[in-house]
């Protein structure tokens, strides 16, 4: 399921806590408010390129994305190798 980028990191603590197995992030960036998103406060490319260090670093091994990212923000993470 998609999470805000922004409680990614520390939901993978608690999860690595009772965890073992493979893990993934799947952000997005955004608010929802019934009934629709809202995409005023996307972070940058190089915000989820910060993240995904980070979460890189916890075990992470596949990174995906969802609501209010696009391609810029995939192809920033190409840094990463």
């Amino acid at each position: 399921m998609h999470t805000s980028s922004n409680i990614i990191g520390d939901t993978l603590a608690i999860l690595r806590d009772t965890f073992a197995g493979p893990t993934y992030a799947y952000p997005d960036s955004g608010t929802f408010e019934m009934p629709n998103w809202k995409f005023e406060d996307v972070i940058s490319a190089e915000q989820l390129v910060a993240h995904v260090r980070e979460w890189r670093i916890d075990g992470v091994s596949t990174i995906g994305g969802c609501c209010g990212l696009k391609p810029d923000h995939i192809r920033a993470l190409e840094v990463l190798g």
